[in-house]
């Protein structure tokens, strides 16, 4: 499998830097917070409160007595948004996870079919492109909990679906522009967590779990000579991002398929 990646993927580096800024404002937060109230009175107000709760069943917050001043305030600030960080970081990181076993699944496509992950293209990123014989696919990949999910039911527009459509467009724009070609291109939209009730209100565009990816690819009927797979994967190689990594193909044959740098055979 050709893999060409057009923008080296870091797997922790954003998360890292969510829960990092979470880790730094609770520092800042408890920096603040001693500037109004000991940190060891807090405490011991805290465990009173606790051994209350379990006494009497009831919540004993109006009997911690913290001040109600400036510096309390911008703690309480300080804590929200490292919550809110720290909560986006784990996010990222499950996201992550997910996308990586995306693009595992993908590898485990046929040596003669490219895969480029993290294409930007017009300032929009294409999560995967797939160039094969049985055609060019554009992958987006999406993550949603059950309440976003229920309200994809409502709205068969849901900018997600329309995103994956217009990557297409944009790859098949982009294909024209460096003379590549007039090819169309399918849109595969990948969620994890997918309700497979809501498949029908999606029925132009297929909207898979990871699982099917592989499956569904290679159901096409063959569209492309090698040549033209070839030429296809040339003309994104060379004309996308300076910023292109060495990419490494699993052939069946010793043919040399590409002399750019930026694309190796393995």
């Amino acid at each position: 499998m050709a893999s060409i990646q057009t923008k080296k993927k870091s797997i922790i580096r954003k998360p890292i830097s969510y829960l990092c800024t979470g880790l730094i404002l609770i520092v800042a937060g408890y920096i603040t917070f001693n500037y109004s109230y000991s940190i060891v009175n807090a405490l011991k107000t805290f465990f009173r409160g606790a051994v209350t709760v379990l006494k009497d069943f009831i919540s004993p917050l109006s009997e911690i007595n913290i001040p109600l001043n400036v510096p309390t305030m911008i703690t309480a600030v300080l804590l929200a948004l490292s919550a809110w960080f720290i909560v986006k970081g784990i996010k990222s990181i499950i996201h992550n996870f997910k996308d990586s076993d995306v693009i595992r699944l993908l590898s485990k496509l046929p040596s003669d079919y490219y895969l480029f992950n993290e294409v930007k293209i017009e300032n929009n990123l294409i999560d995967h492109i797939v160039v094969c014989p049985k055609g060019i696919f554009t992958i987006d990949t999406k993550n949603w909990k059950d309440s976003a999910q229920k309200n994809l039911k409502y709205n068969k527009q849901y900018n997600m679906i329309k995103q994956g459509i217009l990557n297409s467009k944009l790859l098949n724009d982009f294909l024209q522009k460096n003379q590549a070609g007039n090819y169309f291109v399918n849109t595969i939209v990948v969620f994890a967590d997918w309700d497979e009730k809501l498949k029908e209100h999606f029925s132009d565009i297929p909207v898979l779990q990871p699982e099917q990816l592989a499956q569904h690819i290679t159901s096409f009927p063959d569209k492309y000579s090698f040549d033209e797979c070839k030429k296809i994967a040339d003309a994104l190689k060379i004309n996308l991002s300076p910023q292109v990594s060495p990419a490494k193909e699993k052939s069946q044959n010793n043919e040399d398929i590409s002399k750019k740098k930026s694309a190796q055979k393995v």
